[in-house]
């Protein structure tokens, strides 16, 4: 699985590197892109035209790649180096969710000038790394030949792993990662829900005991208005529920924010985070959530506006 992913990031970074090499050191955009053919050695790739590929290509903007100079005129075989290659710091143990920092790329050698960035999370279910991200692409900051560095911003909290591809012309595919612990901030962030669906629809939960699926709170919150929306972890959060029924309407799970229902009416989820509340309002009816159980909206559980109207 490691091997597969490695040669999808080389064929990805090697084809999309030598195109804005040859954009950059000719007036016109090359014909034809060039891809990487693994040969008989599985970890051994070799840099060819690409016949079926017409359109032209140009570099990212802001992207001022390398020229190659190779020694040899014959095609470029590109290994995937060894571990270390370059070596990866970071400013501190532990990092802080959504807290930009600098990801320092020291090597005794040259460096690449754009990587592949992707973040990982430890899964305890799962006993492995999950992945959250997709592979953003980032130019290398160089400082002095083999320092460079690029900033960073952590997605999650818990056990992160920070990988990132790249390829260095004549030398192979860089593939380096660093574990880091990303902690919660400690101040009150600038908007807390529990869902994103559920703040389109103003924290109104619709569910069904003919159909009894769950619903899964997933908290979030953004650190400032321009900011992007960030998941938060289940242990982060307090919840309270509270009932008008004399009988149960819910359950609720706080340790995954998992909600099924157990009998017709409403409940009120309300949760804490760093001085911030959310509210969930969930409505269990009988039939068909898009027949109107009952238009109160937990108003007799809620604080008056708490939730969208």
């Amino acid at each position: 699985m490691r091997l597969r992913n490695v040669s999808k990031r080389v064929r990805y970074c090697v084809a999309l590197w030598c195109c804005a090499s040859a954009a950059a050191q000719t007036s016109s955009p090359p014909a034809a892109n060039p891809q990487v053919i693994p040969t008989p050695k599985s970890k051994v790739y070799i840099i060819v035209p690409d016949p079926e590929e017409k359109r032209s290509v140009s570099p990212p903007t802001g992207w001022n790649p390398k020229p190659i100079h190779c020694p040899t005129k014959q095609p470029t075989r590109v290994e995937v180096l060894p571990p270390e290659t370059i070596h990866l710091e970071v400013p501190a143990e532990e990092l802080t969710l959504g807290k930009p920092f600098t990801l320092r790329l020291v090597s005794n050698g040259e460096l690449p000038d754009w990587v592949s960035i992707h973040q990982s999370v430890w899964s305890s279910v799962e006993a492995t790394m999950r992945p959250v991200s997709a592979g953003d692409g980032k130019q290398v900051t160089l400082s002095r030949r083999g320092v460079g560095s690029i900033s960073l911003m952590p997605i999650r909290t818990g056990k992160i792993q920070i990988g990132i591809a790249g390829f260095l012309p004549c030398e192979g595919v860089i593939q380096e990662s660093i574990t880091i612990m990303v902690k919660d901030p400690v101040e009150r962030p600038f908007q807390f829900f529990l869902s994103r669906d559920d703040l389109s629809l103003g924290g109104l939960i619709y569910l069904n005991l003919d159909k009894p699926f769950g619903h899964q709170l997933l908290p979030s919150m953004k650190l400032g208005p321009s900011s992007l929306p960030l998941p938060i972890n289940q242990r982060s959060v307090t919840y309270r529920v509270t009932s008008g029924e004399s009988r149960r309407v819910i359950s609720f799970d706080p340790s995954t924010g998992f909600i099924r229902p157990v009998g017709a009416g409403q409940a009120l989820v309300e949760a804490f985070y760093n001085g911030a509340r959310a509210y969930a309002c969930v409505v269990v009816v009988q039939r068909d959530p898009m027949v109107k159980f009952d238009m109160n909206r937990c108003r007799d559980l809620v604080p008056e506006g708490a939730l969208k109207q």
